[in-house]
């Protein structure tokens, strides 16, 4: 399933670029993180709790940085399970930063997002409305909390 995202925050693009990296300001914009811990510079582990229709489950996360090229373009994967659940999700998740001007940045992401497991057999279109939902969701909190920090 792919999920894309397009909008603009109101900070130069060297303040979103290091938002970005901030691992416990980044998962304080991802509804349901549970938290972070910072394994190292590339890997972080999380844990996700996510509720779709009836089934709630919660994803233990590994997130690795793949590539960078700063302060344009990140790279990332994802993977996790729900035991309880016996399911998985694996991600592939792109980030580009342009300039609009010297207080704007666009902010694009794309995630390719493979969902197995009990959770894997809803619907396509339960599961892309989840996903579109919670995007939004992030896609505010990172606005909000990146423009308040002007």
């Amino acid at each position: 399933m792919l999920i894309e995202e397009h909008f603009a925050i109101k900070a130069p693009i060297s303040k979103v670029w290091d938002f970005l990296l901030n691992a416990q300001a980044l998962a304080s914009c991802v509804p349901g993180c549970e938290g972070v811990e910072v394994v190292d510079e590339n890997t972080y582990v999380t844990s996700i709790k996510v509720k779709v229709g009836p089934i709630s489950a919660r994803f233990k996360m590994r997130l690795t940085i793949v590539e960078r090229e700063p302060p344009r373009r990140l790279l990332t994967t994802g993977k996790g399970e729900d035991s309880k659940m016996a399911s998985s999700l694996v991600s592939k998740n792109e980030i580009k930063l342009n300039v609009i001007s010297e207080k704007e940045t666009d902010f694009y992401y794309r995630s390719d997002v493979s969902v197995l497991g009990t959770l894997g057999k809803f619907g396509e279109g339960i599961m892309r409305k989840k996903a579109k939902d919670v995007g939004e969701q992030f896609a505010q909190a990172l606005k909000s909390k990146i423009e308040m920090e002007q």
